[in-house]
């Protein structure tokens, strides 16, 4: 009998031991985001389609960040938004901080924003158009 508990006992740490990693296992897909051979961050999600969409409106974002000729270090900044961190450049939204990504590098949403965050200060105004906008 006592046997029988402890076979029982080990299977069932062994069953919740599994549970636990397999809850832990990265996304199927990602994305390394890149400017001109350039790599920013790499953006994880459940299926393709969700990763190119949202890598879709981050470069287009991106678009509209690299052309101010005035972007600096301390325009790119994280904002607390109602469920996850965001990265904002100036006043425009970057990218929010999603929980795939920080689950994915073992750390927290908050940690991830920071980390992405000095990245994208550490390359956009690097990146930055030398031009500035035209004023339409």
């Amino acid at each position: 009998m006592r046997n029988q508990i402890a076979s029982y006992v080990l299977v069932g740490v062994a069953l919740s031991h599994c549970l636990l990693a397999h809850a832990q296992l990265p996304p199927s897909f990602q994305q390394t985001l890149a400017i001109g051979g350039t790599e920013l961050i790499t953006i994880r999600g459940q299926t393709e389609a969700d990763v190119r969409v949202r890598a879709d409106i981050i470069y287009a974002r991106l678009a509209w960040v690299l052309a101010d000729s005035t972007l600096s270090r301390r325009d790119i900044w994280v904002k607390m938004t109602s469920s996850e961190p965001a990265i904002y450049v100036k006043n425009r939204l970057l990218i929010t901080v999603m929980p795939q990504d920080s689950t994915y590098n073992g750390t927290t949403p908050n940690k991830q924003a920071q980390i992405w965050k000095d990245r994208f200060a550490e390359t956009l105004p690097m990146l930055r158009s030398a031009d500035p906008p035209s004023k339409t």
